[in-house]
């Protein structure tokens, strides 16, 4: 996490229960994960080679998929890194 902060992303999140959380530094392209731990294994095996101009969003579920349709629209490019199973 501090990684992310060493590179000006800032978070905003919901400490209320499962909420998606954001990486955000106004970048033109995004990152989508489903899960935080998806997320921090995408930080730990790429820290070194890690772009600093992108965005990122954790759901969390992909119940909060819809959630995320503004903080998609602000981005030309958007890579998703969700799981495989049925879902």
């Amino acid at each position: 996490m501090k990684e992310l902060l060493d590179i000006g992303l800032e978070c905003k999140s919901s400490s209320a229960g499962k909420d998606i959380k954001t990486f955000s530094i106004g970048a033109n392209d995004a990152v989508v994960f489903e899960g935080f731990f998806d997320f921090l294994s995408f930080i730990t095996i790429q820290k070194n080679q890690l772009k600093k101009d992108v965005d990122f969003v954790v759901l969390n579920s992909l119940s909060f998929l819809e959630k995320i349709d503004n903080f998609l629209e602000q981005h030309s490019i958007i890579k998703l890194y969700l799981g495989r199973d049925k879902s």
